[in-house]
């Protein structure tokens, strides 16, 4: 994921947001020519929309959406995800890169085994259908999931792209953010830690103004004691 979503600074009911020419998403109010928060949360402006994002909150699909899933089980013709929402995905066997008969999907993708997938629809009951058939999808093997609140990923990602360029060349992982909150981690075991660190110091700093300083400073600091 490359910071499809943009995060700047942490907002109360009644602050005002955006520029000329925004348009106002969810936690937030048009006033006049002002667009208003309503909530507590982070500023995520995602294209021309800005959205307040709670400090806390489960993850609801969108369609488009890049995630990462897990299989819970597999019939003949599909698999269910845990996509770290209330919601379950389903993946149909024609929407993957391989050639899959019928009653074969547990060949390619069994319980557990986790992906990157899109989100393609998600209907009025939140009933969801994901691909894996597309650019940047795919099967995930070796390295770790990582679970964090959703709501932290455009803080993970940064303003246009900054946090996980730190996250990244301060350690030579490769990382992928999914917008569910569920992130692949893949790299020199201690390199992993150290992201790993490093995201729970975003989560239990989520409020600060000078984040991505604090997150260089702890990536020098572990290295002068390694």
């Amino acid at each position: 994921m490359n910071g499809s979503e943009d995060v700047t600074d942490l907002v109360v009911p009644g602050d005002t947001l955006g520029e000329e020419g925004m348009v106002p998403g969810y936690g937030t109010i048009k006033r006049g020519d002002d667009i208003i928060s309503t909530r507590i949360g982070l500023v995520s402006v995602r294209g021309n929309t800005v959205n307040v994002i709670p400090i806390r909150g489960k993850y609801l699909p969108r369609r488009d959406d890049l995630v990462i899933g897990t299989v819970r089980e597999y019939s003949n013709t599909n698999w269910s995800f845990d996509l770290n929402s209330p919601y379950t995905a389903f993946l149909h066997f024609k929407d993957v890169p391989w050639d899959v008969d019928f009653g074969e999907t547990g060949e390619y993708l069994s319980v557990g085994d986790a992906a990157i997938l899109r989100i393609t629809d998600v209907d009025v009951r939140y009933r969801t259908t994901v691909v894996l058939n597309g650019p940047g999808l795919k099967k995930l093997n070796g390295g770790r999931l990582v679970k964090i609140n959703p709501t932290m990923v455009p803080l993970v990602i940064g303003k246009n792209g900054s946090m996980i360029s730190v996250l990244k060349g301060a350690t030579s992982c490769r990382i992928f953010i999914g917008q569910n909150g569920v992130l692949w981690v893949d790299g020199e075991p201690e390199d992993v830690d150290l992201v790993l660190g490093a995201l729970d110091l975003i989560e239990r700093r989520c409020y600060s103004k000078q984040l991505n300083k604090e997150i260089e400073l702890y990536f020098a600091d572990a290295r002068m004691f390694h």
